[in-house]
């Protein structure tokens, strides 16, 4: 655990985001708007990593995340060892098995496609959730590198070896729905990943289960302004 008790700029940068908030109203991630942003990150990857997650070292063998949704005035959840009822619901998503002893960012990742509703372009890869990462990225994707136009309808759906099993509908660069959207080619990244940042948090409830290797994900009460989650039926 890390204490931050300062925070500065790098000379080169003199006017970074912690230039411009006192101590006191700054937030990882917040962009140096005062009151944004996080006031701490637990880190509860599944993979082994540089730095372990603290979960099972307390004796979590799964759990669920709720983040609070912006503007909601909810506090978020962290369910540790959830009971089975606290567990039903859910789609349950395998993860992707190339991935699923790395270290680093795609240790979780999940079979998935991002979809454009009006022009149904889309572009299919390993997803990996983020909950550091305030918008979408889509890395080495095949859809070019100008990203949709803010205000377009675009969907995240998850899949279990190709059959859908759940959908994210969300419009393009919405703050309300941490989607932000890029594109970029990145010769480092193996295949095609998007990086999913806070956008399906805001939509789904997501188990983590380390033991059977799976990510569950199960759409949240409907809200203004926030995307919506749904499930594909499996039979």
């Amino acid at each position: 655990m890390q204490l931050i008790q300062t925070v500065d700029c790098v000379s080169s940068n003199p006017y970074c985001p912690a230039s411009r908030v006192p101590i006191e109203k700054f937030g990882i991630e917040g962009s140096g708007l005062p009151g944004e942003g996080f006031r701490a990150i637990i880190g509860i990857n599944m993979a082994q990593a540089d730095v372990a997650s603290p979960l099972p070292a307390i004796g979590a063998q799964r759990w669920i995340v709720e983040l609070p949704r912006p503007a909601s005035g909810a506090a978020g959840k962290l369910i540790l060892n959830p009971t089975e009822e606290e567990a039903k619901g859910y789609a349950r998503l395998p993860i992707l098995s190339a991935f699923a002893s790395m270290k680093g960012g795609l240790h979780d990742a999940v079979e998935a496609c991002l979809i454009n509703v009006g022009s149904k372009d889309k572009s299919c890869g390993a997803l990996s959730m983020d909950t550091g990462a305030p918008g979408i990225r889509l890395v080495n994707g095949t859809l070019g590198h100008n990203p949709w136009a803010n205000g377009a309808a675009a969907s995240l759906a998850l899949y279990d070896a190709g059959r859908a099993r759940a959908f994210e509908s969300f419009t393009v660069g919405l703050r309300e729905h941490a989607s932000h959207l890029e594109f970029a080619e990145e010769s480092q990244v193996r295949g095609t990943v998007i990086y999913a940042g806070l956008s399906p948090y805001f939509a789904f409830d997501v188990l983590y289960d380390p033991v059977k290797h799976q990510i569950g994900v199960k759409p949240r009460d409907p809200a203004d302004h926030a995307p919506v989650g749904q499930l594909i039926s499996s039979d």
